[in-house]
């Protein structure tokens, strides 16, 4: 895991404009390949098939190929291009994945899989705004749907609009009261508004758990460093974290605080925030 560095974060505050990769350009329209129509019937579901197994083993380009083959075959089923979406963000390519959803919901308006994984693409290139109605379009038809209150709290939070990011994640929890997911990037949004010991409130029980992820505990140290515990923060951050990478965010931490402590047009000029890792699914 490599440590984060000091930037301007005033428009984007939390991964993916924090923790993805930022890939630019134009979601092209995915077109059959070649000329399938003499193929049996049942291909397209052996396709399907072949696709998920390459996805259990962890090869979303190879599950990608498959699935486009699987589209080209049965171009109105909609299974083969939700699946094609899935597996072509698995593998960052972001903008043929929001192509594969905007056709899947061109095909059926209502799909939630859709309408969530189109928002992710959208968090992907730092298009919060466009992700957020997409959830909100979601959470129109399931309000119970957890998925759709996380990812519409990133959106939120990468738009700066914390205390509603923060109701998000709260509104999913309400439904999904062990969701991981929602814990984190809740604890991370208090941790990047400045509510310290909150954050560290919903953030240490999920490291406490066996098998916590790396980002949780990294959240926790992020916490920690900006509530003046370094010593704290030092002994989480170790865990993932080599020695140098660890004295170089405590450092980070410390520039943050007292970059907080100046007067407020000055920080407001320099602009100030914690990019950490916020989870999406």
């Amino acid at each position: 895991m490599t440590t984060t560095r000091p930037r301007d974060f005033r428009r984007r505050t939390l991964p993916v404009a924090l923790l993805l990769p930022l890939l630019a350009g134009a979601c092209s329209t995915l077109s059959p390949i070649g000329d399938r129509s003499g193929l049996a019937p049942d291909q397209s579901a052996n396709l399907l098939r072949l696709a998920r197994t390459a996805e259990n083993r962890g090869d979303p380009r190879t599950a990608a190929a498959l699935y486009q083959q699987a589209h080209a075959l049965d171009p109105s089923a909609l299974e083969p291009l939700l699946a094609l979406g899935n597996a072509l963000r698995a593998q960052r390519s972001y903008a043929e994945a929001a192509s594969a959803f905007r056709q899947a919901i061109g095909m059926v308006p209502s799909s939630a899989e859709a309408l969530r994984g189109l928002g992710l693409c959208q968090i992907a290139v730092d298009q919060p705004d466009e992700a957020l109605n997409n959830f909100n379009r979601v959470l129109e038809l399931d309000t119970a749907d957890a998925r759709a209150w996380n990812g519409r709290g990133v959106a939120l939070d990468m738009m700066g609009r914390h205390v509603e990011a923060q109701q998000s994640y709260r509104s999913g929890l309400a439904t999904s009261p062990d969701d991981v997911a929602l814990r984190n990037n809740l604890g991370l949004s208090l941790a990047i508004s400045g509510d310290y010991e909150a954050a560290i409130a919903v953030l240490e029980p999920i490291t406490r758990v066996g098998g916590a992820a790396a980002r949780s505990r990294q959240n926790l140290a992020l916490a920690y460093g900006l509530a003046g515990r370094p010593a704290d923060a030092a002994k989480v951050g170790q865990i993932d974290l080599d020695p140098e990478q660890v004295r170089n965010n405590l450092s980070y931490y410390e520039a943050i605080r007292a970059s907080i402590a100046r007067p407020e047009p000055e920080r407001a000029a320099g602009g100030w925030t914690v990019v950490q890792a916020a989870e999406l699914r």
